[in-house]
């Protein structure tokens, strides 16, 4: 069996499972059993496309995200928690409709909020980059690799205070830059031949 088809297999198992325990505690808020199934088919689906933008979206978290994220599922718990009397019943009833409404509602969030702050277009000023072996479109650096007194030799900023702004390393030296900043102006090391020009 592939690496792919294990995969498959697995989600699957997860999304049966996912369900299957979804619509339980759903049907404990007194919604009938076929109702509660099928809700939980359409929000088990959604979840899944959800998460998986979400994932794939690669999101500075910083701390304004992060309280919203905690403010929003403890809202969403609470909401579910306190539609059951029967505190005990309600611990376990309200865990999977919580989770599974706070990757929706969360992760749409993030991505609209994420769109919001990160450029969607940087203007090409003529820099020639062929042969750098710099995609600026795809770079990804993982943030706890930049130093934490990195600066921008462009705009002088703080490299991982304002990370949001996309981050690339110079090819030839190997210094960061903000993404914008690489793509208007070049290096900023006077002494590296991909220096502005």
């Amino acid at each position: 069996m592939t690496n792919e088809e294990e995969d498959w297999w697995a989600g699957c198992c997860i999304g049966f499972l996912w369900w299957l325990l979804l619509s339980i505690s759903i049907a404990a808020y007194n919604i009938e059993p076929i109702s509660a199934g099928i809700l939980s088919v359409f929000a088990i689906i959604t979840g899944f496309v959800v998460l998986g933008y979400w994932l794939d979206a690669d999101i500075n978290y910083d701390a304004p995200k992060v309280l919203a994220l905690i403010a929003l599922f403890i809202v969403i718990f609470c909401h579910y928690f306190f539609s059951i009397s029967d505190p005990l019943l309600a611990a376990f009833a309200a865990i999977l409709p919580t989770i599974t409404t706070f990757i929706i509602f969360g992760g749409i969030i993030m991505l609209i909020w994420n769109k919001l702050t990160v450029p969607k277009s940087i203007p090409d000023t003529g820099l020639d980059l062929e042969g750098t072996g710099l995609d600026l479109g795809e770079e990804r650096i993982p943030p706890d690799t930049i130093p934490e007194h990195a600066i921008c030799p462009i705009c002088q900023e703080n490299i991982r205070e304002t990370i949001h702004r996309g981050v690339v390393r110079c090819p030839e030296c190997g210094a960061y830059h903000h993404k914008d900043c690489f793509r208007d102006y070049g290096c900023g090391n006077p002494a590296c031949r991909l220096r502005g020009r």
